[in-house]
């Protein structure tokens, strides 16, 4: 009898299929300046480096169509700079200005997050700001069901900071294409510094759930915290850049035989 192995976060055995929006269709391709750091990480053996440009991708819809009503998403920053920076270091957008959530970096040294769309684009700026070459743990909390500003929150380090400048709409549609490091507009910076551990769900992340990935400093993954992973949609635990290639790690745990 062949014994039954449980592996978190694996890809499938080859020949099985599974649902675009829970695998590899996440994938990022990475540019040339975009590279493994397997000195610096926060978590595991690696974490990615933009060094001044974008990780993408730009075609595949892999966090699915329709309106969401909660989402959570964001990960490990470290910060290379605050001077001049006012730069996007996880986006999801439709490619223009439509559907967009993101986490920015500012100038000030503060965090700021976007949910929203055309008509309601709501914006958040933190009250705690961010010292460079240090390791912050930043979560976007989008609710609809709540009421006027808490339906959009930012975690920083376990905590929640900042107010949201307005109140967001009941639901997002969200953007159908993903970026790290992107430019916000046209002549303004790229995001410099290291990532580690991102991640996109459409299901509302607990405190519990926060203070275990932050623990205090030393840092949980993700698939260790998340016991019902049919809502994570990516998940990039940063560990190696192949065939210039970010991995979707948001897969479901499956079983091998061996």
């Amino acid at each position: 009898m062949s014994n039954v192995v449980i592996n978190s976060y694996t890809s499938f055995p080859s020949g099985l299929t599974y649902p675009d929006s829970l695998g590899t269709s996440g994938n990022l391709d990475v540019e040339a300046s975009v590279t493994l750091d397997t000195t610096n990480e926060k978590l595991g053996s690696g974490c990615i480096d933009g060094n001044g440009d974008n990780c993408h991708n730009d075609s595949v819809d892999v966090l699915g169509s329709g309106s969401w009503n909660k989402y959570s998403f964001g990960g490990w920053i470290r910060p290379a700079t605050t001077a001049g920076q006012y730069a996007i270091v996880l986006s999801a957008n439709d490619g223009n200005t439509n559907n967009f959530q993101a986490i920015q970096t500012r100038a000030d040294g503060k965090f700021q997050v976007t949910c929203g769309d055309n008509s309601t684009q709501v914006g958040l700026n933190t009250a705690a700001t961010y010292s460079t070459d240090t390791w912050y743990l930043v979560i976007v909390v989008y609710d609809g069901t709540e009421s006027g500003t808490d339906r959009l929150k930012c975690s920083v380090n376990g905590s929640f900071s900042g107010t949201a400048g307005g109140t967001p709409a009941t639901s997002y549609s969200i953007g159908t294409k993903t970026f790290l490091f992107e430019q916000a507009n046209s002549g303004q910076p790229v995001f410099t510094g290291l990532l580690d551990g991102l991640f996109f769900m459409n299901t509302i992340i607990t405190q519990t759930q926060i203070n275990a990935l932050y623990a205090s400093g030393s840092g949980a993954l993700l698939p260790d915290v998340i016991t019902d992973t049919t809502g994570i949609k990516l998940y990039f635990d940063c560990e190696s850049i192949a065939s210039s290639t970010l991995t979707n790690n948001a897969v479901p745990t499956w079983w091998t035989e061996n």
